[in-house]
């Protein structure tokens, strides 16, 4: 063991850092996959989405695109972000939206 000021600091957690040599790879990566989907005649949409992990109460089928940005829900003691059904969609049920009108009694 090291002595000094410095063996007294606490070791820190590792935290993932990016690395500029991986982001480099991932951009070639992807503009590589898109190459691909152009040839192989993907649409494009599905060429330039990004796939991402989705918890779906509806009928969503693996692969399907998302044409809408998530939002959190606008009741302050829930955090669930969701896709609106409706553009003016504020919160992600009709329960939160009640809890949020009697102030979350």
């Amino acid at each position: 063991m090291s002595s000094g000021p410095a063996a007294a600091l606490p070791r820190r957690a590792s935290v993932p850092v990016e690395r500029p040599v991986l982001v480099r790879v991932r951009k070639r990566l992807d503009a590589i996959f898109r190459l691909g989907a152009v040839i192989d005649d993907t649409p494009e949409e599905l060429a330039t989405s990004k796939s991402v992990m989705i918890q779906a109460m509806g009928n969503v089928r693996p692969g399907a695109l998302i044409l809408a940005d998530s939002r959190l829900c606008e009741n302050p003691t829930c955090f669930i972000e969701f896709v609106p059904r409706h553009p003016r969609q504020r919160f992600h049920s009709a329960r939160c939206r009640e809890l949020n009108r009697r102030g979350g009694k």
